[in-house]
């Protein structure tokens, strides 16, 4: 006894004379110091705040899609209209690539409309389709009221083609047909209005088109200032009477006032979408060589349109493949026609139009390309969005390697945090590994840079690449995925909803080459695993990574890596991995066990002799993971439990590293708490022993802020083995 306690006081005086040495020679800073994170200015956090909390909304579930398309086909095949002008012989035919004059009217009519679905559902194949041909108005207001009820509050596509009727009035009306179709009677543009309601997308393919749209406006600023009239009368009835019912201030706007007072929601026919062949002066193109639908050809035929037919047929693939010559040319489009929205729309625009609708941002790439071929022929595209009309010339090299190029030197040069780079589109359009390192860099930049990654629609192209089977590829997808998780881990929903086996699969990357960016590696694979595994306050989705980690063998693969001669030279690869399976066997039973079969644990105990003090402290963190899963306790994981808390204690406690012994504190204290009892008896035998007393009964304020040490308490006790805490 004598011999034990004189050890304790040697040992005590040797800690207090050499305390602030040890300290300088086994830790640096970094260990003991408060992790703070890089501080944003004002400016930065601004731009941050309008990205994410606007528009990364953008890319989640909540989508609205077009599910109703109604096609009003108003052809009078045969007939020309009483305000046409004189045709020649030779003009143009074609309507929805059929000749209407190679058969019968009706039977001509019937092919051309089934021929305008078919290309529309392309697009959109479960969408609701319903046409109607040459009729009267009563028809057209069924079929939109149809449409309507059939949407709810998705769109309802308006398609008009009205080469058989004359041109729309001044009165706010286009032309339909009486019963016996000898009559053309106009339909009000407002009656329309409220039958289709919104929202909307309306097509109109007619000559002085640019009429239609701004009488449709004026027709929406109408409605809503009937709307505001009715809610003031309302609300003025609301008020004279006893009992309100709601609460209303004059610092809510007038839909939030509406729906306190659950008045009808407000018409937003000013958000309605317009796409307008021609402007109020001009007609159709009637040359031969083109359709009679040119307008309605060039947004529907897809990509097709970029070619002339007879190089069409010549070019070999198909247009989905971007492995095919086709293929590739239908990338280089969209690239192009998004790059061109991204720059002239504002960024909310952007969302809405090629973003929230494979049909709709479908309709505005063609539109892109039928601005300038209809140009070409004489007719100016009308549309409310503010994406044509920039007068700009499409240059001969604008290519993939040139936009990467110029990418690049965006990203050495010109960094600029109030606006993106104008490349950002076609990046994600090429996802080749350069393209993906670029990708990766800009979005090292910040969370300002991940922002405006994720409002140009970066989210569904990275999800999809996860099923990219080239390694390359995927270290930076893993470098890409960490930084979006870092700043928004909610989208860990939809990683496991879209491809939930593919988190492991990324984290095989770590065998491949690390990831590198301003000189230094950045071994996000492993950090990629952890954010997925500590998401911040959402345990449900906490234990579907476990679930799907456990299933894929990741217990396996890191006990792997741990072994090869990569993870031995590089310490970040190895601390990731040992905090990558701490998180998963923490609190989950089939993990922890999985960890036990395979006997991961003693792998996991030899990078206790590690050099690098962080990763010692990774395996203790590790380790006590294992040892606080109390999920299901029996003789076998006692034994594993005090296994694992005497090697901890054997090669940790003298451990030079401050880091190393917080976390064997913190590691010690599951096996503790299990064996409470068992403890407490062993510290009062130890205590009886020793001749020591328990401090009892001593409130905090006694104490002052640091905390008291026992065993330095130990060193000043007098020689009868009495405390100074002692009462």
């Amino acid at each position: 006894m004598t011999t034990m306690k004189s050890k304790v006081h040697s040992e005590m005086e040797i800690l207090e004379k050499n305390d602030k040495l040890i300290t300088r020679y086994f830790q640096e800073a970094r260990h003991v110091e408060d992790i703070l994170g890089i501080k944003e200015d004002g400016e930065e956090r601004d731009i941050w705040y309008d990205l994410l909390h606007f528009d990364m909304r953008r890319y989640s579930k909540e989508r609205m899609k077009t599910v109703s398309v109604a096609l009003v086909l108003c052809l009078h095949i045969g007939v020309d209209p009483p305000d046409s002008v004189p045709k020649p012989t030779a003009r143009a035919r074609l309507e929805a690539w059929i000749d209407p004059y190679s058969c019968s009217p009706q039977k001509a009519a019937y092919k051309i409309a089934t021929s305008l679905q078919k290309s529309y559902e392309r697009w959109q194949p479960r969408a609701r389709y319903k046409s109607v041909i040459d009729p009267t108005g009563d028809d057209v207001r069924k079929l939109c009221m149809s449409m309507r009820r059939n949407a709810k509050d998705e769109r309802v596509l308006f398609h008009y083609n009205g080469h058989g009727v004359p041109r729309p009035t001044q009165n706010g009306e286009i032309w339909v047909f009486n019963k016996n179709f000898t009559q053309y009677i106009p339909l009000s543009l407002y009656d329309l209005q409220l039958c289709m309601e919104f929202p909307s997308i309306y097509v109109w393919d007619c000559s002085s088109a640019e009429t239609i749209v701004n009488w449709f406006m004026r027709f929406a600023k109408d409605h809503e200032d009937d709307w505001h009239k009715k809610l003031l009368a309302h609300q003025e009835a609301v008020a004279s009477t006893s009992i309100s019912g709601a609460r209303i201030n004059s610092h809510m706007t007038a839909d939030q006032q509406a729906e306190s007072l659950k008045f009808q929601r407000r018409p937003k026919f000013r958000e309605c979408i317009h796409l307008a062949a021609c402007r109020e002066d001009e007609r159709l193109p009637t040359n031969a060589d083109l359709p009679a639908d040119l307008f309605t050809y060039l947004i529907k035929s897809g990509r097709k349109n970029q070619f002339p037919p007879n190089l069409l047929e010549e070019i070999p693939g198909q247009l989905n493949d971007r492995r095919t010559i086709l293929g590739e040319l239908n990338w280089i489009f969209t690239a192009i026609t998004d790059t061109i929205a991204w720059n002239a729309l504002p960024r909310d625009d952007f969302q809405r139009l090629f973003r929230q609708d494979l049909l709709l941002a479908s309709l505005f790439r063609s539109f892109l390309l039928a601005e300038r071929v209809m140009g070409a022929n004489g007719c100016t595209l009308i549309d409310l969005s503010g994406i044509i009309g920039d007068g700009q010339e499409v240059q001969h090299n604008w290519f993939f390697i040139e936009q990467l190029k110029a990418f690049e030197v965006w990203l050495e040069y010109g960094v600029n945090k109030q606006s993106s780079p104008e490349q950002l589109p076609i990046v994600l359009q090429a996802h080749r590994q350069r393209a993906l390192e670029l990708l990766a860099r800009f979005l090292d930049l910040g969370q300002w840079a991940v922002g405006y990654s994720l409002s140009v629609g970066i989210f569904p192209y990275v999800l999809k690449l996860l099923q990219s089977t080239s390694r390359e590829l995927r270290s930076w997808l893993a470098f890409i995925w960490a930084k979006i998780l870092a700043v928004d881990p909610s989208v860990q929903s939809e990683l496991f909803k879209e491809n939930g086996d593919e988190p492991a699969r990324l984290e095989s990357t770590a065998r491949s080459k690390p990831v590198q960016l301003r000189n230094r590696k950045r071994y996000q694979r492993e950090d990629h695993l952890y954010l997925l595994l500590a998401n911040r306050g959402e345990a449900a989705i906490r234990r579907i990574a476990q679930e799907n980690l456990t299933k894929k063998g990741y217990v396996n693969l890191c006990t792997e890596l741990l072994s090869e001669n990569q993870a031995k030279d590089c310490r970040l690869l190895k601390l990731w991995i040992l905090i990558g399976l701490g998180r998963l066997w923490a609190d989950y039973d089939p993990a922890r066990w999985q960890a036990v079969r395979l006997v991961a644990y003693a792998k996991v105990l030899k990078e206790l002799d590690d050099n690098a003090p962080e990763v010692r402290a990774a395996a203790v963190y590790a380790l006590g993971c294992l040892v606080k899963n109390r999920s299901e306790t029996n003789e076998h994981a006692s034994t594993i439990d005090q296994e694992i808390c005497d090697d901890l204690c054997n090669k940790c406690t003298k451990d030079g590293s401050v880091l190393v012994r917080e976390e064997l504190l913190i590691a010690l204290q599951w096996y503790i708490i299990d064996f409470e009892q068992r403890f407490a008896k062993l510290l009062w035998d130890l205590t009886e022993t020793l001749g020591i007393e328990l401090v009892a009964d001593v409130h905090e304020d006694q104490f002052e802020h640091n905390v008291i040490d026992v065993a330095a308490t130990l060193g000043n006790s007098d020689s009868n083995g009495r405390s100074p805490l002692q009462t």
